[in-house]
């Protein structure tokens, strides 16, 4: 089953569009240019660091488990549902699934410093290809 076809492109549900920006990152031929062109549709916390009043929260290696405990309990019901209805697998696995994708994010984030340079941008690409391709290969 492919995401893209069970989405209603009228409908604002986050879990919906969430799933039509993995397809389209994933089919695109300059996925680092897509991202760069929607960078919006990045999650939030992918984009917060952005903000200078929160640079230099994000760059205290201290406060890193804080601020990341803190994304997964604010997205963990939302990410969870989304996983299990694109995986059909129990609450149990979809959060361990969301803790290693949000962790990684996370740590990708912290080895470029938090920096939206060429390589970050190109990471995020392949990071997007690899998880609706995951996805793909995951449904039962």
């Amino acid at each position: 089953m492919n995401l893209r076809k069970n989405l209603d492109t009228t409908n604002t549900n986050p879990a919906k569009s969430l799933a039509d920006f993995l397809y389209q990152a994933s089919q695109s031929n300059e996925s680092a240019s897509f991202i760069k062109n929607n960078y919006t549709m990045l999650p939030v916390c992918q984009r917060i660091a952005d903000s200078p009043c929160y640079q230099a929260l994000f760059s205290d290696k201290t406060l890193g488990p804080y601020i990341l405990e803190y994304i997964f309990t604010h997205e963990k019901t939302q990410m969870i549902s989304f996983l299990q209805n694109q995986l059909q697998i129990d609450a149990t696995l979809a959060e361990n699934l969301y803790l290693f994708l949000v962790s990684g994010a996370f740590t990708i984030n912290q080895h470029h410093k938090w920096k939206k340079d060429e390589s970050w941008f190109q990471i995020q690409a392949m990071l997007l290809r690899l998880i609706y391709h995951g996805i793909q290969g995951l449904k039962k």
